[in-house]
């Protein structure tokens, strides 16, 4: 009979293990820097999710856990293995460009593991100096424009051409780009009869401002 109770005792323990696995799904990942070939270290991650409680789909995104990512750029959630609609990761850094990842719900329906390796893209600044030198007369004409290197923020550099006429030119541009990239730079200028113009390529640290001017 004892036999019989400790057999009942190690099925259900076996039975509860089982049940505890397959009631948690694992998100983990690595956070990783591919401009620079490094993982990314202290990376703030978030654990969002929508519920659908019987059958009823909720927009609003709770959140279940925060992660910092260790030092192999490492995190990992445990999220109770439920109905969700749609589950979502945010990452936070200081100099890194922050930014949302989505999982559908389906993809997690039928899995208990879901591991990505995730990419954050360093910030750098660059400061373009334009000043007219040698000034001939009110129809001095200068413009540049960046070809390549954007991304989308509220400071960012955009591809947009920058025009500067006149004698009194003397200005400095700032704004924010991707790090750890080269950029082209195209320019025009016109003085009286004379046309120039070029490409200028720049090297952009990451995490620096780098100054590039354009004395014509």
């Amino acid at each position: 009979m004892l036999r019989t109770i400790f057999w009942v005792l190690g099925l259900a323990i076996v039975f509860v293990s089982c049940k505890k696995q397959i009631d948690t799904i694992t998100i983990s990942g690595k956070m990783v820097d591919s401009n620079q070939g490094i993982e990314i270290e202290g990376v703030r991650v978030e654990l969002w999710a929508q519920k659908i409680e019987s059958g009823i789909y909720s927009a609003h995104y709770d959140n279940y856990g925060i992660q910092i990512t260790d030092a192999k750029g490492d995190f990992s959630f445990n999220l109770e293995n439920r109905i969700f609609a749609s589950v979502k990761l945010t990452f936070y850094k200081s100099n890194y460009y922050n930014w949302d990842f989505e999982i559908d719900g389906d993809v997690l329906k039928n899995n208990n593991l879901y591991n990505e390796t995730y990419q954050m893209m360093p910030k750098a600044w660059i400061q373009i100096s334009v000043k007219n030198v040698n000034p001939i007369d009110f129809k001095d004409y200068f413009d540049f424009r960046i070809m390549n290197g954007f991304t989308n923020c509220e400071f960012c550099c955009s591809g947009e051409t920058m025009q500067f006429q006149g004698m009194d030119v003397d200005e400095d541009i700032v704004c924010q780009m991707i790090g750890h990239q080269d950029v082209n730079i195209r320019w025009n200028s016109s003085k009286g009869a004379d046309r120039y113009g070029n490409i200028k390529l720049v090297f952009l640290p990451s995490f620096d401002t780098t100054r590039v001017e354009f004395n014509y």
